[in-house]
């Protein structure tokens, strides 16, 4: 069997830290990120919903030379520093810090300093 992974959760007034399986969060783990705002909606104790950030901040670790030449398509495939692939615009390249929007994985913008 495989092992569970466990994401802990910080409460940012109380310091109270809990453990949750990373299946929890569903398709929405490959998202988190350490130091991240998780909001958590709990009934007596158990928490039962995570909401993540409609944006979040991930480094560009993969993507080829943006060029459009001769070309109709206005984005282009890149890996993210946590292993997820999407597209983006071809102006993006390797080393950018990109927001993407955390419900459906897309391209949301490139982010300045301190987002994310």
């Amino acid at each position: 069997a495989l092992p569970i992974c466990l994401v802990h959760l910080m409460h940012g007034e109380t310091f109270e830290q809990i453990e949750v399986p990373r299946e929890a969060f569903g398709e929405l783990a490959v998202w988190l990120r350490d130091g991240m705002s998780v909001r958590v909606a709990s009934r007596q104790g158990v928490p039962l919903l995570f909401t993540l950030p409609p944006r979040a901040a991930y480094e560009v670790v993969e993507t080829r030379l943006g060029s459009r030449e001769g070309k109709t398509d206005a984005s282009k495939p890149a890996v993210l520093s946590n292993g997820e692939a999407l597209r983006v615009p071809h102006f993006v390249a390797v080393g950018d810090r990109i927001l993407v929007n955390t419900e459906d994985g897309t391209y949301y913008g490139k982010a300045g300093p301190g987002e994310g």
